[in-house]
């Protein structure tokens, strides 16, 4: 193989390496948008729950029960 060809064939795998690095620098970047609102979704379903949670517990020992 001649020098020519050979410069060519590194050229087109750098290309092709190049691309696939691009398409995962891209996945990785939707993964994180993903990931953040996740984390988001997450903490206001924590909060939701918590605040359902405190509004059900029960009351204060020395409370008298609601049918006194």
């Amino acid at each position: 193989m001649d020098h020519d060809a050979r410069l060519v064939e590194i050229e087109t795998r750098l290309a092709f390496q190049e691309l696939a690095l691009g398409e995962l620098s891209d996945l990785v970047n939707r993964q994180r948008l993903e990931l953040e609102a996740l984390r988001h979704a997450f903490a206001q379903a924590s909060a939701e729950l918590g605040a359902l949670r405190d509004g059900l517990s029960p009351p204060a020992a020395n409370e008298p029960p609601p049918h006194y």
